[in-house]
């Protein structure tokens, strides 16, 4: 015998299909996010210690402007980014900084490339690489640092957490 019938309902007060919401009309599939939001910027970050990972957005009017300075031949103008390695030092000048060309896919906005060294600052640009090397800056990213490869091996003295007052009293 069940003891708590308050919890029962009778089977013809609740009928498969009862209390399902009605269809909500779906918004129209004409609107979509924009590809940029009129902002120019590229952000840097270190995925480990041997991996960096680059995003991007642009006008079109500075994918236009950087085309113009390369020559303006689409054809013979590539996407990259200019990565550059500043050391172990954060504000290292880039101008004296070994720096190198990632090839990028033309429709991407973001990448994922190899780091030479861990524990190092990076730098990237992105922008067009031209006929004969011309390289015409379309943003420049923030500064980022790979991890190192081994825990750090300085260790830390620990202050004595007991004082001379608090010695134990001897009994009697």
């Amino acid at each position: 015998m069940h003891t708590d019938n308050a919890l029962q309902l009778p089977r013809h007060q609740h009928q498969p299909g009862d209390g399902v919401p009605a269809a909500v009309p779906r918004a129209s599939s004409t609107l979509q996010l924009p590809q940029s939001y009129g902002t120019t910027r590229c952000v840097l970050q270190a995925r480990d210690p041997k991996w960096l990972h680059a995003w991007w957005e642009a006008c079109q009017s500075e994918w236009e402007f950087a085309l113009a300075r390369v020559g303006g031949d689409k054809a013979l103008a590539s996407v990259v980014l200019r990565v550059y390695n500043l050391g172990p030092d954060e504000h290292a000048d880039m101008a004296h900084a070994p720096w190198w060309y990632t090839p990028v896919n033309q429709f991407a906005d973001r990448w994922l490339f190899e780091a030479p060294q861990a524990g190092c600052f990076y730098r990237a640009e992105v922008g067009l690489l031209g006929k004969g090397g011309l390289f015409a800056r379309v943003a420049v990213s923030n500064t980022a640092q790979t991890p190192r490869l081994a825990p750090c091996t300085r260790h830390r003295t620990r202050v004595a957490a007991w004082s001379g007052s608090l010695r134990r009293r001897p009994s009697i």
